[in-house]
């Protein structure tokens, strides 16, 4: 009987451990755009934008790190006052326009967040929409009007989504009748990975099993 209550325990402790755990959040896609892999073999021409009133555009931006160029192509925009040369993508004028990335290894039925920074470029005054999607549904739609050189500091903007699956596509594009362009940066989707035990109940999980462990290696030497 002392043996069936110590090994109870253990499994009790067990239960206990696999109950009293914490989602730990975790990064599913971070992109800053810097990499020199979006830079195309095309054309590139110094203008600026309402956020960097010395910027250089290049004409078209490649697929890179994992993110898809279609339709009409997106540019690389550089902030040429930055010595690090921070770059960002500018979606080009027209509904084609479109930047898409896989997002991969998701909990079905959990909630993930994303957050990116948006600005305009240079036709001050122009006004433009800037849209995100997730799969097939429209999660952003926002309005936004080119302003003078160098005196927007960029807004963030957040949302959220619940996964249907494992993957989806998260997409950004835009529409614009009048040249003016959204420019966008930073993008992050956060959301839950593995459940982690507790601190607590990961000490409760061991002592439980170390009592069965050593229970049971007693009733091998009482045996032999």
């Amino acid at each position: 009987m002392k043996t069936k209550s110590i090994l109870a325990a253990a499994t009790i402790a067990a239960a206990l451990a696999l109950g009293g755990t914490q989602a730990s959040a975790g990064v599913v896609l971070s992109e800053d755009f810097n990499s020199s892999a979006f830079l195309g073999a095309g054309w590139s021409f110094a203008h600026f934008s309402d956020r960097w009133e010395n910027t250089q555009y290049h004409y078209p931006a490649a697929s890179a790190n994992g993110w898809t160029v279609s339709g009409n192509g997106v540019f690389v925009a550089s902030n040429l006052d930055d010595p690090n040369g921070d770059q960002a993508i500018l979606l080009n004028e027209g509904a084609n326009s479109k930047i898409s990335h896989a997002l991969n290894n998701l909990i079905a039925g959990e909630t993930y967040n994303v957050s990116f920074l948006y600005w305009g470029d240079n036709i001050t005054g122009g006004a433009w929409s800037l849209f995100a999607d997730v799969g097939a549904t429209n999660y952003a739609s926002i309005s936004g009007v080119d302003l003078a050189s160098g005196t927007n500091p960029g807004t963030t903007h957040n949302f959220s989504f619940v996964a249907a699956g494992s993957s989806t596509t998260l997409s950004f594009y835009e529409f614009s009748n009048s040249g003016a362009s959204p420019i966008i940066d930073n993008v992050l989707v956060t959301g839950p990975t593995a459940a982690v035990p507790e601190p607590a109940t990961w000490a409760l999980m061991i002592g439980g099993f170390g009592l069965a462990g050593a229970t049971l290696r007693r009733r091998r030497v009482v045996v032999a």
